[in-house]
């Protein structure tokens, strides 16, 4: 059994929330964005030294939470420390004394000892006045650093993690590989070598060459020399998957907005980027494994040859089985078949008949809709003239009874 929790300093902007009212059910056992957002009312300045910053506050509440003995129970936190992480590029060192802190008291308490720590950084300041405009800096950013703290006693156990340990810190590592090593730790020791689709767990060596491409890392995210990649790790015809994806488009918005938009040609073919795997790579893109399936299958050049011969159409000049059609006798019968359920075929006189009915139906309904707006417009004017003559009688009888009021005062008077 697991209990969860996520802990954030800002009830804005967060991985969870990000400028919405957030989750009516969150997904974890306890969520402190209540306790956040009241935190953030009641303080005038977190960053001065009399005051106890969102931060230090969540620190200590991890620290009070994990010290607690839950038996088999075994917890699991995200903490999301952003409030000194934006605004201020000096603010960051707000937080090196309660760090210390927190760090100090998990030891001194026996927390690590049996819990696995992992602290990892933003990617720093990317845009604005205060963004580092450096190689370095931009290496910050394409390369934030990561530390994690495994129990002595578990990797005593386990020899083999904590050699895979030591030998990935000199491999590259993404952020899928992380997510792999939390599955894996949740699983433990089911799952020792936990793996998603992107990503391998950390208790395990990682293989000695990894590109960006490996860990599926876009080129504008990859910190390695040389990154942008222009040859396809198979023997793959550029032209024809550039004209697929070109007539794919042009078939989709001609099934949308039939004879209104201009069909597209492929002029040439500048560049292309390899994202998930090169030649020799253990790993391989669905797209990639894909188009070999084609070509071991014969339909790549089968496509090749059908759809983009030059100056040819719908079969033109390709009469195989001989019939004048164009079409083998294995395309007809297919042909045939998708006939028998898709019937396509041109506009007719009933067709349009039917078009009219609905339109007239269509006038017919507006018609009956605005005379009841009329009706309602002129029955309410009505009502509130009515209602107009019925204050300037009475304010009428009012004047003209304090006028008589007066007079008899006056005749009182005289006599």
């Amino acid at each position: 059994m697991r209990r969860c929790f996520a802990l954030d300093s800002a009830k804005d902007g967060s991985p969870f929330v990000d400028d919405r009212w957030g989750y009516g059910n969150p997904p974890v056992d306890y969520s402190t964005r209540t306790f956040v957002q009241a935190m953030e009312k009641q303080e005038r300045n977190a960053s001065c030294k009399s005051l106890t910053s969102r931060s230090e506050a969540l620190l200590k509440y991890v620290n009070a939470l994990f010290e607690l003995d839950t038996g088999p129970v075994r917890k699991f936190g995200y903490v999301w420390l952003s409030q000194h992480v934006r605004g201020d590029v000096n603010a960051i060192g707000y937080l090196d004394q309660p760090l210390k802190f927190f760090l100090r008291n998990l030891t001194e308490s026996g927390v690590l000892n049996r819990t696995a720590l992992l602290l990892l950084s933003n990617y720093g300041k990317r845009v604005g006045s205060m963004a580092l405009p450096s190689s370095i800096g931009d290496h910050e950013v394409k390369a934030p650093f990561g530390f994690l703290v495994m129990p002595e006693a578990f990797l005593r156990r386990n020899p083999d993690v904590a050699v895979a340990l030591e030998v990935n810190q000199r491999r590259m590592v993404s952020a899928y590989d992380i997510h792999a090593t939390l599955l894996a730790l949740a699983r433990w020791p089911d799952d020792k070598h936990s793996s998603t689709e992107r990503g391998l767990s950390l208790l395990r060596p990682f293989p000695h060459k990894r590109s960006c491409g490996d860990v599926f890392a876009q080129p504008d995210a990859c910190a390695c020399l040389g990154s942008r990649s222009t040859v396809l790790p198979y023997a793959v015809d550029l032209p024809l998957f550039a004209r697929f994806a070109i007539d794919h488009m042009n078939d989709a918005t001609q099934a949308n907005f039939p004879g209104r938009c201009v069909r597209w040609e492929l002029d040439r073919v500048n560049k292309a980027d390899v994202i998930g795997g090169g030649e020799g790579s253990e790993y391989r893109s669905l797209l990639s494994k894909g188009i070999l399936k084609l070509q071991e299958d014969g339909r790549l050049q089968w496509l090749q040859e059908r759809w983009w011969k030059p100056n040819q159409y719908c079969g033109q000049d390709d009469d195989v089985d001989g019939d004048g059609d164009g079409d083998s006798d294995e395309e007809d019968e297919e042909a045939h078949s998708l006939e028998a359920r898709v019937q396509i075929r041109q506009l007719t006189g009933a067709d349009l008949a039917g078009a009219f009915v609905i339109v007239y139906v269509g006038f017919i309904i507006a018609g009956i809709l605005a005379v009841g707006e009329l009706f309602y417009v002129f029955s309410t004017r009505a009502k509130r003239e009515t209602h107009l003559n019925s204050i300037a009688v009475s304010d009428h009888m009012k004047q003209a009874g304090y006028v008589w009021r007066k007079s008899m005062d006056l005749s009182e008077m005289r006599m």
